[in-house]
């Protein structure tokens, strides 16, 4: 199988995130039957980052904690300053966009 040397492209589907993320270049996250998210899995990747704070925050809300810090999904540039930061696998954005609430503050 040439694949991407031969300008060839293959299709797959899965919820099977680890198997997805060691084989494909570009991913399409759908919910609901519409395009949410589409890319190059690195850049989607490294433009995503879990943000740990007390306050409420304009992001997706993940978990809220015990302590009662909530975990949010938040893009690179909408990151406030002086907040905890922690990089983002594949399934946390998976998760956040699709299972996730998008806080509105």
């Amino acid at each position: 199988m040439g694949g991407r040397q031969d300008g060839k492209s293959v299709l797959y589907t899965s919820h099977v995130l680890a198997e997805v993320e060691k084989i494909a270049d570009r991913v399409v996250i759908m919910k609901e039957g519409k395009v949410v998210l589409s890319g190059n899995l690195d850049d989607i990747k490294s433009s995503y980052k879990l943000v740990v704070s007390k306050d409420e925050l304009r992001g997706y809300l993940l978990k809220t904690l015990r302590s009662g810090e909530r975990i949010y999904l938040m893009k690179k540039e909408e990151i406030p300053e002086n907040v905890q930061v922690e990089d983002a696998s594949f399934e946390d954005i998976f998760e956040a966009i699709v299972r996730g609430e998008r806080d509105v503050q």
